[in-house]
Formats: C-alpha cells, structure tokens, sequence
C-alpha cells in the first residue's frame, strides 16, 4: 500500500494556481480542486474556511508570478516598450492569469502600481540616456497611461470585439508611447493658446496628474514586506 499523502496550505495554493492557468478562475470549486490534485475535499475544507479564502491566496500567489513575469524579464532595447511587450506576452501565453489579476477587480489597484513604481527603478530607466534626465513621476505617468492604453486594447481583444495582432498592437501603442513622451518633455514649457482657455477638456490637459486618493509609495512597501491590505487581494 502505497504511503498517504499529506497536502499542505501550500500545496493547494499552487494547486489552485495551476487549476486557474489552465481552466480560469470562474472553474475554480473545491470539487474541481480535489478532482484536479486527485484527492478528497477534505484536505481543501481544513486549509481554508471558505472558497473565498482560497481565491485571495490563489490571487496573491497569481500575483507574485505576475511580478517575477514582468519584472523578471531582462529589459532589452527601449524600455518604455518593454512594458507593453511583457504585457503583449502575459496575455498571449497566461491569458487566465491575466483575466485574473487584472480584469475580475480582485487584486487591489495599488498592486498593479507597485509593479509600475519598482520599473521605474530599474537601472535600464536610471541609466538611460534620455529617460534619466526626465522626473521619476514623469515617467511613471507615462508608464502609467502606456499601461492603461494598453490594457484597453486587451480588454477588447479579450471580449473578441477585434481581432489584433501583436505586431499591430505594439505599432499602436509604440506611437502612443512617442507622443506621451513628447508631451511630458515639453508640456512645461508650452504656453496656452488663448483662444482655447476657456475649454475645460484643453484646460485640462495642462492641470497636475489626478490624485488617485492612496500613497502608492508607503502601500508598495507595505505589500512587498507582507502585510495584508484592504478587503481584496
């Protein structure tokens, strides 16, 4: 008789992740689990309290391999475009992981911010010729809104209105970084034409960025040290 296997939290946790990359999360039940790991609900019901208690360890473990993908990668050529290719590449190999984290509203949003804040620290961002010599919070605008726009993209790829191919997404989103870019650098030294003043949607353009009301800095650092946060992943 072959020796019982004892499953751990832990082993469930990575059972649960690999169950939602190949399945996605809507599948994910502890019967689905047990049949998947080949064995009872029993060890599923003792490790955790609920199945919401499992999807957020399933989500913070999905997030920590989303941080490794993007972050791990070794940034080759311009690195504003590495952002979106890991994005382009995420999507297209791990498109549960990345319905996952990014488009269920589990993960809490200054995550997602935390990823983009420790990028604009690397020392491909630091030493570039040109990137050094813009503000730390002008570039992590621009990686921001790249970001965004890029996701938009996704979003529309995911719900099959179009289909676009890689090649035509990084084209798109290459010349949106060019014009962001652009914008950030000469932004303070532009005047404003008077004939457009009183335009809010021109007026705006020239405004702060939007407050998003949370410390992004103090939150990254309380995530990556392991303290919980808020109700979400």
């Amino acid at each position: 008789m072959p020796p019982r296997v004892f499953i751990t939290r832990e082993m469930l946790i990575h059972g649960a992740f690999e169950f939602v990359r190949r399945n996605g999360v809507g599948r994910l039940s502890t019967r689905n689990l047990a049949n998947a790991m080949d064995c009872s609900t029993q060890p599923i019901y003792r490790a955790f309290s609920n199945m919401e208690e499992l999807e957020l360890a399933t989500i913070e473990h999905a997030a920590g391999f989303v941080k490794e993908f993007l972050l791990g990668a070794p940034i080759e050529g311009e690195p504003l475009h590495h952002i979106a290719r890991m994005q382009v590449k995420l999507m297209k190999e791990e498109p549960h992981i990345y319905h996952l984290i990014f488009q269920t509203g589990r993960l809490d949003f200054s995550k997602a911010n935390e990823m983009l804040f420790f990028l604009v620290q690397h020392t491909s961002f630091k030493d570039h010729p040109f990137l050094g010599r813009m503000e730390p919070a002008r570039i992590l605008h621009v990686i921001r809104q790249v970001w965004v726009y890029t996701h938009g993209l996704f979003s529309i790829m995911g719900f099959q209105f179009v289909d676009i191919s890689e090649k035509l997404i990084m084209q798109t989103v290459q010349e949106t970084i060019a014009k962001l870019v652009v914008w950030e650098i000469h932004k303070p030294d532009l005047s404003r034409l008077p004939q457009y003043r009183e335009w809010p949607v021109y007026a705006q353009a020239f405004e702060d960025e939007m407050d998003l009301g949370v410390d992004i800095k103090s939150i990254l650092l309380d995530f990556f040290s392991g303290k919980p946060l808020s109700g979400k992943a």
